[in-house]
């Protein structure tokens, strides 16, 4: 059973229109749980209105970039991580359409 946005956003938590951006699979639906809760389908692109906590969340999910080094001792390649890549983007449509947390 799915919520509509405005259902899953509990008393207290504050809503923001976002748009979201799905930059590890462009064009690719997303459902997910989020502290009980099922949000989505999220489509990419799509303008929605998401909570606070969900848009943090959402943010702050990313998976490490990798590359390839010499290991100058023994010359055998040698993973390292190089950085961080988001896996997706919650950004304002703007700031009008903030509702601060009550």
């Amino acid at each position: 059973m799915e919520m509509k946005m405005e259902e899953a956003a509990g008393k207290g938590e504050g809503l923001v229109r976002v748009k979201f951006v799905n930059m590890e699979s462009p064009g690719v639906d997303i459902r997910f749980n989020f502290e009980g809760k099922n949000y989505g389908p999220l489509s990419d692109g799509e303008t929605c209105d998401l909570p606070w906590d969900v848009v943090e969340h959402l943010n702050g999910l990313s998976v490490p970039r990798m590359e390839f080094r010499p290991d100058p001792e023994t010359g055998q390649a040698r993973s390292a991580m190089t950085g961080r890549t988001h896996r997706f983007s919650c950004v304002p449509v703007s700031l009008r359409s903030v509702q601060a947390p009550v």
